[in-house]
């Protein structure tokens, strides 16, 4: 006789200020919407426990399923993802998870910022084991095209990045390779450290270790375990070198800092804005405003002075910002912070540190204000005339 189990999950109803097109369908015991979600035409979501947070966005065609969804506030999931997991499906806030994404696990959490490219992969055999589970801490990017075979448990900390092509395995076997004909398999997690680079194309072998702050060089394979603050190349992956580098003292640190600004100036000519600058502030030229950007070693400081001028941006090497909403927006680069206020000149700020490895704040998706030449393509509208051809 078929095994026959009784959790039908009831049809849900959502609230009057939700926004949710065509065709959405949602189930669960327990459903909790902050406001500003959207929901895009097609939409699925299936869960004894359900939470979207303030203004997340779900892509036309998403299909949820978990015993528990919680997506972080200011979130974007992509037309088409999909997640199937036994568990739990959660993300902090500010995660962003791009188009083709399939996830399937028994549980996957992970915590703010996490990035997640197009046409990655969770699962790739195994993935409905009791040990199908993925831990991510929090600032971590996985690239496009990456695949995490969570057989076992995938453990990656805070501050990792990955190249496309990377896969990390959990499992290895061949059933013509039988343990009876004295083969043997591979079935074990993987951890990755904090502050960890995987290079393009690189691959993570079953029982890894990987300890904070390694570099994995572009087509490595590592098949055991490595200490902190190492660079990893070959096949197999061998220790090539240590980091131990001193910091940066203050002035070449400064330094770097101008040079990125210098950088985002010609960055903001490109997109059409009229910019110039002196010494160390920046003054970008908007239609009625002029926003000036300074740049300061002491957060502190730095908004001691005029705390109140119209359209200021402060961005500081370091220090204790006193700031709040009705001050202007503050950056604290090795803090990774962003205080106060945002718009899109901010935003386009924020996204260009990061490029620059300096990210800072962690509570909104990355965005940049799209170059006038781009903008000029992608508003054109081709006309068409009766009978003719657009």
């Amino acid at each position: 006789m078929p095994l026959l189990i009784d959790s039908a999950i009831p049809r849900a109803h959502l609230p009057a200020d939700c926004t949710a097109g065509r065709d959405v369908v949602v189930h669960a015991h327990e459903l909790t919407i902050e406001p500003g979600v959207r929901l895009d035409d097609g939409v699925r979501l299936v869960g004894d426990r359900i939470h979207l947070g303030r203004d997340v966005h779900l892509g036309a065609g998403a299909d949820l399923r978990a015993g528990h969804v919680s997506i972080g506030d200011n979130s974007e999931i992509a037309a088409g993802v999909r997640v199937l997991c036994a568990d739990s499906f959660s993300t902090g806030p500010a995660a962003r998870i791009c188009t083709g994404v399939d996830i399937v696990a028994r549980a996957f959490d992970a915590g703010r910022l996490l990035y997640v490219g197009p046409h990655s992969t969770v699962g790739g055999g195994g993935t409905l084991e009791s040990t199908a589970t993925v831990r991510i801490g929090d600032r971590v990017t996985v690239g496009p095209h990456n695949i995490l075979n969570a057989n076992c448990l995938i453990d990656i900390g805070s501050n990792v990045g990955s190249g496309q092509y990377v896969s990390i395995w959990t499992h290895g076997y061949h059933f013509a390779h039988s343990v009876l004909d004295g083969y043997s398999t591979a079935f074990d997690g993987v951890r990755i450290g904090n502050k960890v680079w995987l290079g393009y194309h690189c691959s993570i072998m079953p029982g890894a270790d990987i300890g904070d702050s390694c570099i994995v060089a572009a087509g490595a394979v590592v098949a055991k375990s490595f200490p902190p603050r190492r660079l990893l190349a070959g096949v197999p992956a061998r220790e090539k070198a240590l980091f131990d580098q001193p910091p940066l003292t203050d002035d070449q640190a400064m330094h770097e800092v101008r040079q990125a600004l210098a950088a985002w100036q010609r960055e903001l000519d490109w997109k059409g804005m009229k910019t110039d600058s002196s010494d160390d502030r920046w003054s970008v030229h908007l239609p009625g405003c002029t926003r000036v950007v300074e740049l300061w070693q002491d957060a502190a400081q730095a908004t001691g002075l005029d705390s109140a001028a119209e359209g200021r941006i402060v961005v500081a090497l370091d220090g204790e910002p006193q700031t709040s909403v009705d001050g202007p927006p503050v950056f604290v680069l090795r803090r990774g912070l962003l205080l106060g206020p945002t718009d899109d000149l901010v935003e386009d700020l924020r996204d260009h540190l990061r490029r620059r490895t300096m990210p800072c704040g962690d509570t909104r998706t990355f965005n940049s204000i799209t170059p006038l030449p781009f903008q000029r393509l992608q508003q054109a509208i081709t006309p068409t005339t009766s009978g003719g051809q657009a």
